[in-house]
């Protein structure tokens, strides 16, 4: 994934298959810098613990929260729902595209992932989770397929 800056080349202290890290790593004590204990004494708590640069750790977190947050379809709410979420917080990225209304909520969920929410001229409503910046295009595309799934 391209998406994650490569300029943390220091260790840190990391689960294979978490979604954050637990410690960055000291390189001259070899411990953490937040919690002061050594790999072995993380292990007691985290078994699985490793020792990798933080470029790694992002990377693999980052592949965990697209498959989490982004990979599940969207699905179609209620227009109570859509309306909740539309006075939620203030909205992003608001405006129509091929007929289909669009705005995601500011807050992220994690990283550039957020929650976006869509509406075309018949009423159908549709949440999904995805990428800040994808273009409007796919918004169409994944609320199109939302109502398709649903029609099914």
């Amino acid at each position: 994934m391209s998406s994650v800056v490569e300029c943390f080349k220091e260790p840190v202290f990391y689960v294979p298959g978490a979604s954050w890290i637990i410690d960055a790593v000291n390189p001259e004590t070899l411990k953490g810098q937040y919690s002061s204990l050594s790999l072995e004494e993380i292990r007691q708590e985290h078994p699985a613990a490793i020792c990798i640069e933080g470029d790694d750790a992002f990377e693999r977190i980052a592949r965990i929260n697209h498959e989490r947050l982004i990979a599940p379809k969207a699905r179609t709410i209620s227009e109570d729902d859509w309306m909740d979420a539309l006075c939620c917080l203030p909205p992003c990225r608001y405006g129509s595209t091929s007929g289909i209304t669009h705005f995601h909520i500011s807050e992220r969920l994690t990283g550039n992932i957020v929650a976006w929410f869509t509406k075309d001229r018949n009423g159908n409503c549709v949440r999904f989770n995805d990428l800040a910046s994808i273009p409007l295009e796919r918004v169409v595309e994944r609320h199109g397929e939302a109502c398709l799934s649903n029609a099914e």
